[in-house]
């Protein structure tokens, strides 16, 4: 044998071992878990068990810690969440029909008095002017203005009273 098939034949040795690492290396990055692997599943799994344990209130003492006792947990902690769900939401529109009811209400004792007050003007004081306009003057103005009212300089008085259900009803009274 002479030098030059010794040389050739260490570079194909040479050619072999690199060809092997770089197929061992694609090996391993294969075992790698994908989506599709059990390993990756089972990880996963694991990952939203310990999510579901931090999200769901424990079970009893006496109950022993399954991965079933933990999903029957869940199930029935969503059904106590559905329920107060659909009670907020009956609250929330009762709240809105009464809202509604109070302010057309608050509207039309509104009208009321103000087709009573027609032609009546009175200034209004912003602060720091002493200008008058023809507008009506809101309610915070009229401490300011000094046009505080007493019961029996006005037509209509209003009250408010709390119901038995913790509703608020508005009353109005004509006063003579």
């Amino acid at each position: 044998m002479n030098i030059e098939q010794l040389l050739e034949a260490a570079k194909i040795i040479e050619e072999r071992d690199e060809a092997k690492k770089q197929s061992q290396a694609s090996v391993k990055r294969d075992r790698k878990p994908t989506k599709r692997s059990p390993s990756y599943r089972r990880a996963h799994l694991r990952d939203c068990l310990e999510l579901l344990k931090e999200l769901v209130p424990s079970p009893p003492e006496h109950q022993k810690a399954t991965t079933l006792a933990l999903l029957q947990s869940a199930q029935q902690y969503i059904e106590v969440l559905q329920v107060s769900e659909k009670e907020a939401v009956d609250t929330k529109k009762k709240l809105n029909q009464e809202r509604y009811a109070l302010q057309r209400r608050l509207d039309s004792l509104q009208g009321r008095s103000d087709k009573t007050m027609i032609g009546i003007k009175r200034p209004r004081h912003s602060e720091g002017e002493s200008s008058t306009s023809s507008e009506e003057i809101d309610v915070e103005n009229d401490e300011e203005t000094g046009y505080a009212s007493s019961e029996s300089e006005d037509r209509f008085s209003t009250g408010s009273s709390a119901g038995s259900d913790g509703g608020l009803t508005a009353n109005s009274r004509r006063v003579k």
